[in-house]
């Protein structure tokens, strides 16, 4: 069970603030905007992290329609917890926004799609026109799915399931395939994850998601990085991450930024080892076998703001959990690595 943070005492090692409760020390932490996690005890850490990845899972469950209850926020440091709620206002503007637009302009479905795939969609005939489903899945939050044919033509050659199509002072929504539609792993991971990547989009329009690497081009890379890990966090899946850059604007950093691509690299190489899911001792083996839930992980992705901090972060929760882990043979010959 996890401590109680306005409760627990206990002695705090050296170079701790004494005398004072884990809750100020937290708070104390958030307030200089650099939160150190080193100076909290193990299952302050867990504790903590577990609130902030409830709040914001309930957060994205509610923008797809799958709970109404209000996400809570009142156990969390005052500096996290505003923080969170100033993500969520802004999702909650932006997506009152999308739903104002479409009542001064009505659109029906194949015209939302026209608006991000005008191209494309120009080369269909009358006949070719798709049967879609549009749903609006909370106040300005969508989501469209049609044929596996169209959605291969629309978004070619992606193989993927849904994709958060994200469109600029337009509309954005989650596609997915028809057949794909009501499959219960797009109900459980593929729609939260997918809806969280235009929730980031809205909080990046709020000049909400943070860097502060100093290089220009080193600093494109972790938000698109974080972007992808709170998707899979907030989904409950194995955290992964992944840079997006096109082979194209690769080669072209090959020959002009060079030493900036090879700092991004090695600095993802030693998160895809951290984080890496058949890898024994990874991050994502050890919450499987302290029985944790992935969404119990979003505060070190959260408040990284550089890929330092981002490993920093990781690698003290994975210490964490390391403690707790049952041994590798004891886990696997009592049975428990079936269980996911």
């Amino acid at each position: 069970m996890a401590a109680n943070l306005s409760l627990k005492q206990e002695p705090y090692e050296a170079g701790d603030v004494t005398q004072t409760s884990p809750a100020s020390r937290i708070a104390s932490n958030l307030e200089k905007n650099h939160f150190n996690l080193e100076k909290l005890s193990d299952e302050e850490c867990l504790e903590l992290s577990s609130q902030c990845g409830n709040f914001y899972a309930a957060f994205i469950q509610k923008l797809i329609g799958k709970n109404n209850n209000k996400s809570d926020s009142t156990k969390l440091p005052e500096a996290l917890r505003l923080k969170l709620e100033k993500i969520q206002k802004a999702v909650e503007k932006h997506s009152q926004i999308q739903h104002t637009k479409l009542q001064i302009e009505p659109k029906d479905a194949l015209g939302i799609l026209t608006q991000a795939f005008p191209h494309t969609l120009s080369e269909f005939t009358s006949d070719e026109k798709p049967k879609i489903n549009f749903q609006e899945l909370s106040t300005g939050f969508y989501a469209i799915s049609l044929p596996s044919k169209f959605f291969d033509r629309l978004y070619k050659n992606s193989g993927a399931q849904a994709v958060a199509v994200i469109v600029p002072n337009g509309i954005s929504f989650v596609m997915l395939r028809e057949s794909y539609g009501n499959a219960q792993a797009y109900l459980k991971h593929n729609l939260p994850h997918e809806s969280h990547h235009i929730a980031w989009s809205h909080c990046k329009a709020e000049n909400l998601i943070e860097c502060d690497e100093p290089d220009p081009t080193i600093k494109k890379a972790p938000p698109p990085y974080q972007d992808e890990l709170v998707a899979t966090i907030c989904s409950n899946a194995k955290i992964h991450g992944h840079l997006q850059f096109s082979g194209a604007q690769r080669a072209e950093l090959s020959k002009e930024k060079k030493p900036q691509l090879d700092y991004i690299d090695e600095k993802v190489v030693l998160l895809y080892d951290l984080l890496n899911p058949n890898q024994s001792e990874s991050l994502n083996d050890l919450i499987t076998r302290t029985g944790h839930q992935t969404q119990e992980m979003l505060l070190p992705v959260l408040l990284a703001k550089n890929f330092d901090e981002l490993l920093q972060n990781l690698q003290r929760f994975a210490t964490i959990l390391k403690k707790k882990a049952p041994p590798t043979e004891e886990y696997r010959s009592n049975g428990w690595g079936s269980v996911g």
